[in-house]
């Protein structure tokens, strides 16, 4: 009886440590950056069994940031950010917990110099991510001047459209498309190296993890197609 009571406290054993792997897994490949699962029932036995996981490894940075990640997808930002800071402090340097933690600063509206370290520190680890800046989180409205500029940009208006988009980034919008297309305008107008220099370099900055071609190659091959 002894031998067959172990044997169940083993097996039981197993299957919780076996259900932690899989919560685990969820989310150290999943990360927020992906669509949210909108079943409210599954987020709350995830939220459950990451609760367990972290009674038995606080320690972990892993268990702060599954924590995180749960307070996210149900918006409470600051219980979200406490535990990636924790994960962090923990040396967790995972991706999703870096990139994660970034995203959160963006769209809690931090300050910038902590949200531009974040980010650096997310790219010092994981240079050749693939993964969108984190400062598109907001997904930006695009203003009346950049959608002026681009009817003026297919109208091939170029000096009008230079008009709109440097009005645009006078009042502050950063997009990928407007530092891009702006660097498109000043190649189609021919402008002096050094400005166009300057526009490529800012959308290289602010866009280091972009797989768009460098605006010279987009030009070059727009320009042979017509």
């Amino acid at each position: 009886m002894k031998y067959f009571s172990s044997l169940r406290t083993l097996l039981v054993i197993y299957t919780a440590a076996a259900l932690f792997a899989v919560v685990e897994i969820t989310f150290i490949r999943g990360g927020l950056h992906r669509r949210v699962e909108e079943n409210v029932n599954r987020l709350e036995v995830m939220e459950r069994l990451a609760e367990t996981n972290h009674d038995l490894y606080p320690q972990r940075g892993t268990s702060h940031y599954m924590r995180g990640a749960i307070a996210f997808r149900r918006d409470d930002r600051k219980l979200a950010l406490d535990h990636f800071e924790r994960a962090l402090a923990l040396n967790d340097h995972g991706e999703n917990v870096l990139y994660d933690y970034s995203v959160n600063l963006v769209l809690q509206d931090a300050d910038p110099q902590k949200v531009n370290q974040a980010i650096k520190n997310w790219r010092w680890y994981y240079p050749t991510s693939r993964r969108p800046d984190p400062r598109t989180a907001k997904n930006p409205v695009d203003t009346a001047d950049y959608l002026a500029g681009l009817r003026a940009f297919r109208k091939l208006e170029f000096a009008a459209a230079r008009r709109h988009f440097e009005k645009d980034l006078a009042a502050g919008s950063q997009t990928e498309q407007l530092f891009y297309n702006y660097a498109l305008a000043l190649l189609f107008l021919d402008a002096d190296d050094e400005r166009i220099d300057s526009a490529i370099a800012q959308w290289q900055h602010a866009y280091s993890n972009s797989t768009r071609d460098d605006p010279r190659t987009a030009y070059e091959r727009l320009v042979q197609s017509r």
